[in-house]
């Protein structure tokens, strides 16, 4: 079976296969920046990243509508 990525890739190219672009760069930032890397990941240290980055986007949001309304 062929690899979708190549091996050593930056988790940045899975945002062309449905990957969130926040949570690519949550990723990078929290210091997974390959497909191996995430790949090696339990689904607790995902899901940890995951809502980080859901976090991060919600407290984005707000911040913007407290500007709105000023």
């Amino acid at each position: 079976m062929a690899a979708l990525v190549q091996p050593g890739a930056p988790v940045s190219v899975l945002v062309d296969y449905g990957l969130g672009e926040t949570l690519a760069e949550k990723l990078v930032e929290s210091g997974v920046g390959t497909v191996e890397k995430l790949g090696a990941m339990t689904p607790e240290q995902r899901q940890q990243i995951a809502q980080d980055a859901a976090d991060a986007v919600r407290q984005l949001a707000n911040d913007n509508l407290k500007h709105v309304a000023d």
